[in-house]
């Protein structure tokens, strides 16, 4: 990502095409390499600011080499597309949007399935093992490669490669979809959850499990107290630099952008929204799809962040530099 992000910024100031080449190059790998970046919701948007910023520079060129690309990148995703219904490049994709429904009221959940609307997968717990799925689906079947029948790993843990996953998922997915429309008030809750885990430094802080918050019994003297920084001090300050981050990037786009018109400044602001992009992406699709593990998905634009805490500092600074010049100057 921070790769990305100096790439683009020689883009920007020199116009090299080479740059502009491994740009492309880097943000395929990312998509190809992370589930997480979607090539539709994560890099689509990247491509086309990246046009519009390089609009004066042999436009069609630059938008043939944007769509191998996209292309490229997309390939896993139709594959999953044609083998298992779901145009993404993980296929674990449902069972992480079902752990969304932990606050979901469930109490009627037999009569959404005599009702038909969920199925009795529901009442499986995610990622359990593969036998229980074949059992589920009444499947036999293999598909002749090893990592994908093999329902042990040669060391006896579960593989969580097999392909019976992938199905499973999708059904998850829908099921939980069904219920986050029926209760979304409980999914809100999840959300939140989900940001308090995404600004620390420790999964699976659920609000409705007190035990993991702070150690019962420790023969460390200051074990609560390292826990109360974990669980209290540190989600506050981080929260504070993101969103400092956000809003100071937010605002030099907001200045750099009003005195233009259409896309004539957009090349000025370019880094600028491309950092704002990565925070805001990252933020929604940690909150919004998945619940435990979103400190984990922050953990890559940390950076980012530090970098918009800097040009925030920076402001400051010159600021207050000016302010003390001016005052001196009056007196």
């Amino acid at each position: 990502l921070l790769l990305s992000v100096l790439l683009l910024q020689n883009i920007m100031r020199s116009g090299s095409w080479v740059s502009l080449f491994a740009f492309l190059i880097t943000i395929s790998v990312i998509v190809l390499s992370r589930s997480f970046f979607h090539v539709l919701l994560w890099m689509l948007p990247i491509c086309l600011l990246l046009f519009f910023a390089c609009t004066n520079k042999r436009g069609w060129v630059i938008a043939v080499f944007i769509m191998i690309a996209l292309a490229i990148s997309s390939i896993p995703y139709c594959v999953n597309l044609y083998r298992y219904g779901v145009f993404t490049s993980s296929t674990w994709q449902g069972m992480n949007l079902a752990a969304t429904t932990a606050y979901v009221y469930k109490d009627n959940i037999e009569d959404m399935i005599r009702n038909g609307d969920v199925t009795e997968l529901v009442r499986i717990p995610r990622f359990s093992p593969p036998e229980v799925y074949l059992d589920y689906y009444k499947n036999s079947s293999l598909t002749g490669i090893p990592v994908l029948d093999m329902t042990r790993k040669t060391t006896g843990e579960i593989n969580f490669n097999h392909y019976i996953y992938a199905k499973a998922a999708s059904e998850y997915g829908n099921n939980s979809l069904v219920l986050i429309r029926s209760d979304f008030t409980g999914y809100l809750k999840s959300v939140v959850n989900s940001a308090y885990i995404f600004f620390g430094i420790k999964p699976y802080l659920y609000f409705y499990d007190s035990s993991e918050w702070l150690p019962s019994n420790s023969v460390y003297p200051y074990a609560k107290i390292r826990c109360v920084v974990k669980v209290i001090f540190v989600p506050v300050v981080i929260s504070i630099a993101f969103l400092i981050s956000v809003f100071t990037l937010l605002f030099r786009c907001i200045v750099a952008f009003r005195p233009c018109s259409k896309f004539a400044c957009i090349k000025n602001i370019t880094c600028d929204l491309y950092l704002l992009w990565l925070l805001v992406y990252v933020f929604i699709i940690s909150v919004a799809c998945e619940l435990g593990e979103a400190c984990y998905m922050r953990i890559p634009i940390d950076p980012i962040i530090a970098i918009g805490v800097s040009v925030f500092v920076d402001r400051f600074v010159a600021r207050y530099r000016k302010c003390s010049a001016f005052c001196c100057t009056v007196q």
